[in-house]
């Protein structure tokens, strides 16, 4: 069932750790090897997982994105 009723207006703003410890807990991950770790994959999954449930749009819900790892870079803004 969708978290979100379609008819909702709202803002929605991604705040996601990209530094190297969301990788830290996991046991198959191995530095310098692997490009990714399964706790990134999830968090990825998850966030599209949600934001499928949304109806995108200026009248509807504007998603953005930041990505933090030593300093916050915007990914997306809401209005794109």
């Amino acid at each position: 069932s969708p978290c979100v009723p379609s008819s909702s207006i709202a803002d929605v703003v991604f705040v996601i750790d990209g530094s190297r410890s969301i990788c830290d807990a996991d046991p198959a991950f191995v530095y310098g090897r692997d490009k990714t770790c399964s706790n990134w994959n999830s968090l990825v999954t998850a966030i599209q997982t949600m934001v499928n449930y949304f109806t995108i749009g200026p009248s509807n819900i504007n998603v953005g994105l930041v990505l933090f790892v030593t300093t916050a870079r915007v990914m997306w803004t809401l209005d794109r």
